[in-house]
This record gives C-alpha cells, sequence and structure tokens, in this order.
C-alpha cells in the first residue's frame, strides 16, 4: 500500500492539525517528543491517548494549526527522529 506524503495531498493552509505520534510505552517518551517539539518551536500541550492492550505502545497527541507544507513536514521529520517514536499519524 502506498503511503502518501503531505506534499501528495491537496491540502490548504492554514489547516488545524492533528499528528498522533505511536511510541513505546517507556520513561521518558513524552518529554523527548516536547523536546522535539520546541526545537521546531511549537509549543503545544502533548496529551498522552490511549495505551496498547498489551500495554507496550502509547500515543500522544498534539493539536496545532499549520501554516504551510513546509511546517508540517518539519514537524512531521523532528517527530519521527524521537527515541522511542513508531509511527506518526
Amino acid at each position: 500500500m502506498k503511503q502518501h506524503t503531505p506534499s501528495e495531498s491537496h491540502v490548504e493552509f492554514p489547516v488545524d492539525c492533528c499528528f498522533k505520534v505511536i511510541g513505546n510505552n517507556e520513561k521518558g517518551i513524552h518529554g523527548r517528543i516536547v523536546e522535539a517539539l520546541i526545537s521546531v518551536d511549537v509549543n503545544q500541550p502533548v496529551t498522552p491517548g490511549r495505551t496498547s492492550a498489551g500495554g507496550t505502545y502509547i500515543t500522544h497527541n498534539i493539536e496545532l494549526r499549520i501554516l504551510n507544507l513546509e511546517e508540517m513536514q518539519r514537524i512531521d521529520a523532528a517527530l519521527r527522529a524521537v527515541k522511542g517514536v513508531k509511527f506518526v499519524l
């Protein structure tokens, strides 16, 4: 199955967006996600979400307004680079 990248979509900016970050349920991951966002000048709350049935993974949610495609790609890349992050949706 082909994954679509933000550059292939037809998004009109600015857009309100909710990033869902799925990562290992381990000590420190929340702080690492917050640090990654700060590194790309995003100062929004990161809300822990659901934990997987086995307790291995946890979702973190970030709601923010994205002004342009470059900003979306920068945030996405920073989140994907966090140690312990498995997916960014």
